[in-house]
């Protein structure tokens, strides 16, 4: 297993080749301090994938990774993506291809805005990144361990959370693909306090 990480203050950052893929080497779910996300070019192939916390080599943390010739330098490039955001800006990302717009979008919670979730909307080789708040209107700690997914058929980006800023209660933002225009609704349904943790969203 390979552990890389950067000295960044824990701005999210990319490395590129080929594949993204999100790979947070952590103690506990979705990704904690030591959050990467990387691109494999030649020597990818027998990976193994697994979303959410816990896969190996996975989209949105917990990843590890057993082949250690696909981290040679010929096939990686580094690429900080914090689009101006300052330390601890990258906790906890989860990130999908918005392939209607050919852009990454990466989730975070954002330490340096109160722990807010953050979308982080990228070109694919990491470049034009920009920095959208979309915790609407929710208030601080509403942006632990977000599980982002797309909604194709509406054209929506779906991010699942654990929101502290509601006794810890799993909450949805639904926004456009380009992280405006975003919605909270509370999807406890009855249930009590700390009922959002570690949460995972799939369609």
């Amino acid at each position: 297993m390979i552990r890389d990480s950067q000295p960044d203050g824990f701005a999210p950052f990319l490395r590129f080749a080929a594949v993204v893929i999100i790979s947070g080497f952590t103690q506990g779910c979705g990704g904690h301090i030591e959050h990467d996300a990387f691109t494999i070019g030649d020597g990818a192939a027998g990976t193994s994938s697994g979303v959410g916390s816990g896969g190996s080599a996975g989209l949105g943390g917990g990843g590890m990774v057993s082949q250690p010739n696909i981290w040679d330098p010929p096939c990686m490039s580094y690429t900080d993506i914090a689009a101006g955001q300052g330390t601890g800006s990258g906790y906890f990302p989860s990130a999908v291809i918005d392939s209607t717009n050919t852009k990454l979008l990466v989730i975070t919670r954002n330490d340096a805005n109160s722990n807010k979730p953050a979308l982080f909307r990228c070109n694919l080789d990491g470049t034009g990144c920009a920095y959208t708040d979309i915790s609407a209107g929710q208030g601080s700690i509403s942006g632990y361990g977000p599980s982002a997914v797309i909604d194709m058929i509406n054209a929506k980006l779906l991010v699942v959370i654990y929101n502290g800023a509601n006794s810890g209660k799993p909450a949805l933002y639904r926004c456009n693909l380009d992280g405006t225009g975003c919605m909270f609704t509370d999807i406890s349904t009855g249930q009590g306090p700390g009922s959002g943790a570690c949460p995972s969203a799939v369609i």
